[in-house]
């Protein structure tokens, strides 16, 4: 039990035994035992209307303390403040709901942005070492275009004896 509830519980409880204490004091045992059944009837009314209710939304709450993404909905079964409250905890539960999903979406978009930014990184490295092949690639054609020309040079200059 939650302190406040144990407080209005003990409250009431006095309030009884008072009650019943005066009623019993009173000159007719009737009234004495009208009296301690018309505490006892105001006892269950009061536990059933007011302490059900905060004690379910109570529950409800530390489940979603505990981590329970999905708590049951509480279906108001009064009007009035009680019923207000339960509403309230519904939308209260529902956009924690939301925000939590929205918290999953950022996620997987930060994750595909990473793995995005390091296909990129590996793009552009494996795109500085074919560009370093290519002019590696380019100077070993002008050697070898070069040696063509001076071997070319070389063999029409030589005449052979015949």
């Amino acid at each position: 039990m939650t302190r406040s509830r144990t407080s209005l519980a003990v409250l009431l409880g006095l309030v009884t035994a008072g009650f019943a204490v005066a009623t019993i004091l009173s000159s007719s045992w009737a009234t004495a035992a009208a009296g301690v059944v018309t505490v006892a009837a105001l006892w269950f009314i009061l536990s059933r209307r007011l302490f059900g209710p905060v004690g379910q939304l109570t529950r409800l709450a530390e489940r979603c303390l505990d981590g329970d993404d999905h708590p049951p909905r509480l279906e108001p079964t009064t009007a009035g403040d009680l019923a207000e409250l339960a509403r309230a905890f519904n939308r209260l539960t529902g956009r924690v709901t939301e925000l939590k999903v929205d918290v999953v979406d950022a996620s997987r978009e930060l994750e595909w942005t990473q793995e995005e930014l390091a296909l990129k990184d590996t793009l552009e490295k494996k795109n500085r070492i074919i560009e370093e092949t290519n002019i590696q690639l380019e100077s070993r054609i002008r050697e070898l275009s070069l040696l063509f020309s001076a071997s070319r040079l070389f063999s029409s200059s030589l005449r052979l004896d015949e």
